[in-house]
């Protein structure tokens, strides 16, 4: 036991929300009507995680390495919300549980309800997984850049006390070993080192501000929290490209406060997904209950379709802290899939994407990412029999949660 594992917690109001804002790359609202045509046109293809190489089983991800590849999920807040409404923002209209339960008794075909706005249905499932009190998440993922291959094994464990993520990486040219420590009091405690034996030299840590994480990492670890946006454009720079300012976890404090820009932000993935970024997306019912696949808009489209958000503008501020990078890369493909139970709680998914990696200002280095992951949810520390719980900075790397991978397990 540790000392992260006995401390007290409230739960939190529930609230509905509306009129998000954008993250600064998508500020200005546009009509994005004219895009429901090509939504609409999405071509079928086998599901990723149907194929050789996933694993159909539960997590979220997080990884850091030297060629770019940034924390490529983030989870979990401890605080007991159910879905919401939103409004036209970034993330969209998304379901209540009272209207999804009306429409489970109703017997609605969700397929036909959700086919060309499955995303509306994904970010439901997001806030369920947001909303439990431990959640787990564990993740493998592979970088190919320049011919390397980067090796990616993380961890994302959120508690009522805490959240807590590790990742490790290795290639044969670099290495890196990072823990994460949020512990609710509105700073991160970043402890990086190259290897995981390197935890044990009991350094001390870069501690960030929650305003200050995001502006290296995107998104914060919590999966569910609110937020205002800066107002001014000379505010967002390259050194502070994120919009998005913290202002709680409470749903009480959040409904109680006058801000205008005042927004939720969903954490459980860094991707942003709602209608004005997501280029298409289907939903198909099979014997485990859904799969949900998503092609993103990236700043590929943004060459030729001005009134769009790009799905990866968090993301490419988190790959620039992460992989070293003189600037965010810009992506050209992402692909997204997910694996839903019957009552839509999050399974597993399978993201690919394609981006640009640009080091020491003078290497442009394409890039692939294949990433592999799980969740689980709990109503303690204990997930399938195996109790886990949140290391100290300076022990070893035995990380109880990876006993739950698939391949592990059989």
């Amino acid at each position: 036991m540790t000392k992260y594992d006995n401390l007290e917690t409230s739960k939190e109001e529930q609230i509905n929300i509306e009129n998000p804002t954008e993250h600064n790359e998508t500020l200005d609202k546009k009509d994005i009507s004219e895009n429901e045509e090509s939504k609409k046109k999405n071509n079928k293809k086998e599901p990723l995680h149907k194929k050789k190489g996933f694993w159909s089983t539960t997590i979220t991800l997080t990884i850091s390495i030297a060629i770019g590849a940034g924390a490529g999920v983030l989870l979990h807040n401890t605080h007991n919300q159910t879905s919401t409404s939103m409004g036209s923002g970034t993330e969209g209209y998304i379901p209540t549980t009272a209207e999804v339960n009306k429409m489970v008794a109703n017997n609605t075909d969700f397929v036909k309800e959700y086919q060309d706005k499955a995303y509306e249905l994904l970010n439901y499932s997001f806030i369920k997984q947001a909303s439990y009190s431990y959640s787990l998440t564990i993740g493998k993922a592979q970088v190919v850049s320049s011919g390397v291959t980067q090796n990616i094994k993380s961890a994302t464990y959120a508690t009522p006390q805490a959240i807590y993520n590790q990742n490790v990486s290795a290639s044969s040219i670099v290495a890196t070993a990072n823990r994460f420590y949020d512990n609710m009091n509105g700073n991160v405690d970043c402890y990086l080192q190259s290897k995981p034996e390197d935890w044990k030299k009991g350094e001390e840590p870069t501690t960030y501000s929650y305003d200050d994480y995001m502006q290296k990492y995107g998104k914060l670890l919590k999966g569910s929290y609110y937020c205002t946006s800066v107002t001014s454009a000379a505010e967002l720079t390259e050194a502070t490209p994120v919009s998005d300012r913290y202002l709680t976890d409470n749903a009480s404090e959040y409904d109680a406060s006058s801000e205008k820009s005042k927004h939720h932000v969903n954490g459980v993935v860094i991707y942003m997904i709602g209608p004005s970024s997501v280029k298409s997306s289907t939903i198909e019912k099979n014997t485990d209950g859904y799969n949900i696949t998503l092609d993103l808009y990236t700043d590929e489209d943004r060459k030729t379709i001005s009134n769009i958000s790009t799905g990866n503008s968090y993301y490419s501020v988190q790959m620039r802290t992460t992989g070293g990078l003189s600037s965010r890369p810009p992506f050209k493909k992402s692909h997204l899939e997910f694996q839903l139970d019957i009552d839509f709680n999050l399974v597993s998914s399978y993201f690919y994407d394609e981006y640009t990696a640009q080091i020491g200002g003078l290497i442009n280095s394409a890039a692939t990412s294949d990433m592999w992951q799980y969740y689980f949810h709990s109503d303690s520390s204990t997930f399938q029999d195996v109790q886990v719980n949140i290391p100290e900075p300076d022990s070893e790397d035995n990380f109880t949660g990876y006993q739950l991978f698939p391949d592990e397990r059989n």
